[in-house]
């Protein structure tokens, strides 16, 4: 038997033994590795590499040719398939398309790739049996759903995982369901029996996507519940902590919330973490805590403008306008192009009472980014505050700022 394997999106290396080819070599299954470093969805793949391939395997006599791969290597299982004659494919949250409308996530890669594969009934074998893995609760069930257009009743398996993500691969894999499955497939046994309802309290990946699924549905003490399971599983991972603060909050339980973005904090000083808690705690007023947080984050990453920004509203908290300014000003420095950190400058000018100071900067925002509402009506605010209430009524009258503020709103 000869496993050909496909790489998921996000690997980078071409050494190795490819997707699961440990775990396959193991069980003396030969494997073919097919490895991309650049995420182009094996569409540099050749008819030249196909036929040696197919060459190969004929030369070995090999009895048994089966795929396998887990998101993008599962687009690639199933699109070269019939090419290289498969008997099996096992395909773990494959993507059907990447090109359509009803799935977004990954646009701006598609867009930069030059298409010469995609999935269509020619890329279907009669011969081979299609076993797709997926999270119906996800995107990819509607991918399932054109997959079960396309392949015919008797030459396909689903297996709905719900609140197994994407990819199923990372579900499978901690609840040690993985090798039994892909040995299944690829042996010809029945795939259904895998049991994997009871395992599935033993994978983080399932309860913390049940637990993102509660607090969707406003379920808090349930999601908070199951998201507690999933640290007990794995206290090293700082997403854990962060969705826990984040159901805390919604609970209305601040402190607790923010205990936990803190302990996400000190497995990880990402400052967008330190950023998010510090938001926190200066949108319930604790404007101290909030600054000795994004201090600790511009000790780290001193060029990031939003925590410049983010400082700016907790000094303007603690009314020290004058180095609120300041803050702001970086930020500005730092990300010339953010037209929002103009309309802050200019708020605070306004606080200062410095309105000619307010209006240079509106009128710079206003040259940059001509189609922002927010820019308009701070500009309106100022010509008021200088008393020139003709040229405020002129302004909200003309097209462009009519525009702006349409688009605003929608």
């Amino acid at each position: 038997m000869v496993a050909i394997t496909f790489s998921p999106s996000g690997n980078r290396t071409l050494t190795g033994e490819g997707f699961g080819g440990k775990f396959l070599l193991s069980n003396k299954i030969d494997v073919i590795a097919f490895k991309c470093d650049n995420d182009d969805w094996f569409q540099s793949v050749t008819i030249e590499l196909l036929e040696e391939i197919n060459r190969i395997i004929n030369l070995k006599g090999y009895s048994s040719v089966v795929a396998y791969g887990s998101s993008m290597g599962g687009y690639a299982a199933i699109q070269f398939s019939k090419y290289i004659g498969c008997n099996a494919v096992l395909a773990l949250s494959p993507q059907y398309s990447i090109v359509d409308e009803f799935d977004c996530r990954w646009e701006k890669l598609s867009n930069k790739i030059l298409w010469n594969h995609q999935i269509s009934p020619e890329s279907i074998s009669k011969e081979c049996k299609y076993v797709i893995a997926y999270d119906p609760h996800d995107l990819d069930n509607a991918h399932a759903q054109l997959f079960e257009k396309l392949i015919p009743a008797e030459n396909y398996v689903f297996l709905e995982l719900p609140f197994a993500g994407h990819p199923v691969s990372s579900f499978l894999l901690e609840s040690n369901q993985l090798k039994e499955l892909a040995l299944n497939v690829f042996l010809g046994s029945d795939v259904i029996n895998t049991d994997f309802r009871t395992s599935r309290k033993t994978s983080k990946s399932y309860l913390r996507n049940l637990s993102f699924h509660l607090y969707k549905n406003k379920k808090f003490s349930r999601a908070l519940f199951v998201i507690n399971k999933a640290i007990e599983l794995d206290q090293s991972t700082p997403s854990l902590f962060i969705h826990k603060g984040t159901i805390l909050e919604a609970m209305g339980k601040l402190p607790e919330s923010v205990d936990s973005l803190i302990e996400a904090i000190q497995l990880d000083s990402n400052p967008l973490i330190i950023l998010r808690a510090s938001k926190l705690l200066t949108k319930h007023g604790k404007y101290q805590s909030a600054l000795q947080l994004i201090d600790k984050g511009l000790s780290l990453h001193s060029d990031m403008a939003v925590l410049h920004r983010q400082k700016s509203e907790v000094l303007l908290g603690l009314s020290k306008l004058e180095l609120a300014l300041h803050s702001a000003k970086l930020a500005c420095f730092l990300d010339n192009s953010n037209p929002f950190y103009r309309v802050h400058i200019s708020h605070l000018y306004i606080k200062l009472e410095k309105y000619d100071e307010a209006l240079v900067e509106v009128n710079e925002g206003l040259t940059a980014s001509p189609n922002i509402g927010a820019l308009y009506k701070k500009k309106i605010e100022i010509l008021r505050k200088l008393g020139d209430c003709a040229g405020a009524e002129i302004l909200a009258k003309t097209p462009e700022c009519l525009a702006a503020l349409e688009t605003q709103q929608s």
